[in-house]
Order: structure tokens, then C-alpha cells, then sequence
């Protein structure tokens, strides 16, 4: 039973890892795209 439970905890960890890392890269492009489309609108004014 214990070996359950830490199988268990650690497939959560590894996912609950995976989605933080997700979630990170996909801020950081978000964040590059706004700031490459703030320049592309400050260029053409």
C-alpha cells in the first residue's frame, strides 16, 4: 500500500512539474510576442 501511494506522489509531482513548466513557456512567448508588437506599432507612427 505505502508503494501506492508513492507511485501515486510521484506521478502528481511530475505532472503538477509539466504543467508548470507549460505554463511558463507559454508566458514567456505570450510576453516576446507583446513586446515585438508594441515595437511594430511604435515603428510605424
Amino acid at each position: 500500500m505505502p508503494e501506492t501511494f508513492l507511485i501515486m506522489l510521484g506521478i502528481l509531482i511530475m505532472l503538477g512539474l509539466f504543467i508548470l513548466v507549460f505554463w511558463v513557456i507559454t508566458r514567456s512567448i505570450l510576453k516576446g510576442a507583446k513586446i515585438k508588437s508594441k515595437e511594430k506599432g511604435n515603428g510605424k507612427k
